[in-house]
């Protein structure tokens, strides 16, 4: 029993360490303006938003699922060879998408320009 309990202290103090290590690594990332990430995040969202299906089926399983890919071949159904030439094409698309957001000037739907009426100040 002593040997058990041994055991699994040392296999909480691994686990432990491991989520310290992984949390230091995503504080070290937040560097610089956070609002600058948000606003990233949400461009690389709509913009992945914007392609087929096809295309962000094959990002998530890669970047967002970490799959190789010949696991996401598998999940898709399709060679290992086919998989890497969508995932080339859809990162390409996907490029192009953020680049078409980045140089359209900023709409914010549902938001009209105020007109003053006469003696009224804006």
């Amino acid at each position: 029993m002593a040997r058990n309990v041994l055991r699994d202290t040392g296999r909480a103090e691994v686990r432990r360490a491991s989520l310290a290590a992984e949390l230091r690594g995503w504080t070290d990332a937040v560097d610089g303006d956070i609002a600058d990430d948000v606003a990233d995040r949400i461009a690389l969202r709509n913009a992945l938003a914007s392609l087929g299906d096809d295309d962000s089926e094959v990002l998530i399983l890669a970047a967002w699922q970490g799959l190789a890919p010949r696991e996401a071949a598998r999940v898709v159904g399709c060679t290992a060879a086919t998989m890497r030439v969508r995932l080339h094409r859809a990162r390409r698309r996907l490029a192009k998408a953020v680049e078409v957001r980045d140089e359209a000037p900023p709409v914010r739907p549902g938001v009209r320009p105020r007109v003053s009426t006469v003696g009224e100040e804006v």
